[in-house]
């Protein structure tokens, strides 16, 4: 039976189950393994899973929407799915029960806690789903020791975890100082901090790009801890905040940094204390002595005030919120040490994290410390928000960069080659020879292709391609359908589309119709999108069902969905043309491009 009494959620978990609502929330299901060698006692091991869940509140608590907001409530250890199964081969179910336990919770219900104990005749799996609301990083060495000491005597529980509140609201002047701070941090900062080719990706399906980093490289970075101060994770933030800056040709760069909540770590409660802080790096002026100073500079800086919600922070500097998008930084950057081996009841006991597959962040870069003594950089992102090559890129730059700034010599940023042999190679030959430039237009250089090579690939977009064939003939109906609509050589056409295959297709569809097109990025904030359009007086603009609504109440301005203009255009409306006043003539065909154009019109298709 659960306990009556309820309290707010805290700042963070409100947060998550805020995004719970937007995807689902299986990012944020976590699943522990803890894998127990030699011969456990089933009984024994159940006692003491649910010694761990009696003295640890935060594995019995559920999030509930009441009407006086999102609150907490802590169920009795009973209330907490768990099942302890003696099988002779746990192996070979642990990967269906964890993908059981992988599914989303559900808020409103029980415990966001699920166990499942696989109790074999050499070796045991615990299996822990729990909700990031509810854990953090710092819990999971916690669980271990909690479980270990519950096992090993079953008399004690270990230290009791303390059921107070430690969430109350800071005083009224304390908050006050740090929404000032954080207001003069962040003040005129850029809202976006991303690597340049990040698209959108619509779902939460993760890709890995790992690269260990060579012995000598992590001997210098441990070797500068001890002499400077600055820790491993300081050089790797510095590396990646310089990369980052060299993307996006800035000195200002702001990244996403969890920070723990439990001080100098007496606290021993398995639950979420951490926050989350955007840590903002100047490098104006910075050379490779300089950018870790920088790097430490900011991050003490930020790790100083980050009592403060992340919530509330980005609420006190009024942050941009667009859908799909974390605000104000969008590059994760974390580290992880591995949690030793456990010896305790005459077992031998290690903890790992099962893969869910999901990946909550659309960029997270991670510094990992390998139990080895060695050290691996991990770029994480949702699959399909970056391209591969472009991943991988990344992390060989900041591996680059790692060993340019734990050498001697002192360098400027700018005179620091992060480029690899194959990045070298392409340079080479685009600093090649002068070409002698083809005077034809794009347009008709695609046709010849077509005929010469119509199967090519003209166009790839991740798993799509267009050959230069379909190429071809989607844009010249494109480009027909946009005669139709009466646009003449010389006008405008706004294209607001996504980077993708239609993208080129419209490009070339305008450049066809004789037309010029003005470029309008679907995620421009809608005001910029209406002042564009008033400034440059398209004739048709052509997008997506997805056309920003912005886009498609303007005044004056006809949408054309790709879509349809890739479909056959009536004759009918072949025979008619607006006149740049919008009236509109009757049996006349849409004038013709002079020269070239006209027989690239005529060409059959």
């Amino acid at each position: 039976m659960s306990r009556p009494d309820t309290r707010p959620a805290t700042p963070g978990q409100l947060r998550f189950y805020l995004l719970d609502q937007q995807d689902g929330g299986a990012a944020r299901t976590l699943v522990k393994r803890i894998t127990a060698e030699g011969t456990a006692d089933p009984g024994r091991l159940r006692d003491a899973l649910r010694a761990v869940v009696t003295a640890h509140p935060a594995l019995r608590t559920s999030l509930h929407l009441d009407p006086e907001g999102l609150r907490r409530r802590v169920h009795d250890p009973d209330a907490v799915d768990m099942v302890v199964q003696a099988t002779a081969d746990p192996d070979a179910l642990v990967a269906a029960q964890s993908a059981e336990l992988a599914a989303p919770f559900e808020h409103g219900g029980g415990p966001l806690c699920r166990i499942r104990a696989l109790v074999g005749p050499r070796h045991t799996h615990c299996l822990i789903a729990v909700h990031h609301a509810v854990f953090d990083d710092d819990s999971t060495a916690l669980l271990l020791s909690a479980l270990t000491g519950a096992y090993a005597d079953p008399a004690t529980t270990g230290p009791a975890a303390d059921d107070r509140d430690d969430d109350e609201p800071a005083p009224q002047a304390d908050e006050e100082r740090l929404r000032a701070f954080w207001r003069r941090y962040l003040e005129g900062c850029p809202q976006r901090t991303e690597l340049p080719w990040t698209r959108s990706a619509a779902g939460r399906r993760k890709r890995t790009v790992v690269r260990d980093l060579p012995a000598a490289l992590h001997d210098r970075l441990r070797h500068r801890a001890r002499t400077t101060g600055a820790s491993p994770f300081a050089h790797f933030l510095g590396a990646v905040a310089a990369v980052t800056a060299w993307y996006l040709d800035r000195d200002d760069v702001v990244l996403a940094v969890p920070v723990s909540g439990r001080g100098d770590g007496g606290d021993r409660r398995i639950d979420c204390l951490q926050n989350t802080v955007p840590v903002r790096v100047d490098l104006a002026g910075a050379d490779t002595s300089t950018v870790v100073d920088r790097a430490v500079d900011a991050l003490f800086d930020a790790l100083d005030h980050a009592e403060l919600p992340f919530e509330e922070i980005l609420s006190g500097v009024r942050a941009v919120r667009e859908p799909g998008r974390k605000p104000l930084a969008q590059i994760l950057c974390t580290e992880t040490v591995p949690v030793p081996a456990v010896e305790a009841g005459g077992l031998r006991w290690t903890i790992g994290e099962t893969d869910t597959g999901e990946a909550e962040y659309d960029c997270c870069l991670a510094l990992r410390h390998l139990p080895g003594g060695g050290m691996r950089l991990e770029l994480v992102h949702r699959e399909g928000a970056l391209p591969p090559e472009r991943a991988r890129n990344t992390v060989d730059h900041v591996a680059r960069l790692l060993e340019r700034l734990t050498d001697d010599p002192v360098r400027p940023l700018a005179a620091v080659d992060l480029l690899g042999e194959t990045e070298e190679a392409e340079l080479a030959v685009l600093e090649g020879a002068p070409l002698d430039p083809d005077p034809r237009p794009v347009h008709e250089l695609v046709l010849r292709h077509a005929r010469t090579t119509p199967e090519a690939t003209a166009v790839t977009d991740g798993d799509r391609t267009l050959s230069y064939a379909a190429l071809e003939r989607r844009s010249r109906a494109v480009a027909r359908a946009l005669t139709g609509r009466g646009v003449r050589p010389g006008d405008r056409v706004g294209i607001c589309l996504p980077r993708g295959t239609d993208l080129v297709v419209a490009v070339l569809a305008v450049w066809r119709a004789g037309a010029v097109y003005v470029p309008l990025d679907p995620e421009y904030p809608a005001d910029r999108l209406r002042f564009i359009v008033a400034d440059t007086a398209p004739a048709v603009v052509l997008g997506d069902r997805a056309l920003p609504g912005a886009l498609r109440d303007a005044p004056g301005v006809l949408p054309l969905d790709m879509a349809d203009a890739g479909a056959a255009v009536p004759r009918a409306a072949m025979r008619r043309r607006r006149t740049r006043t919008g009236a509109r003539t009757s049996c006349t065909r849409p004038a013709r491009p002079a020269g070239p154009r006209a027989s690239w019109w005529d060409t059959p298709g």
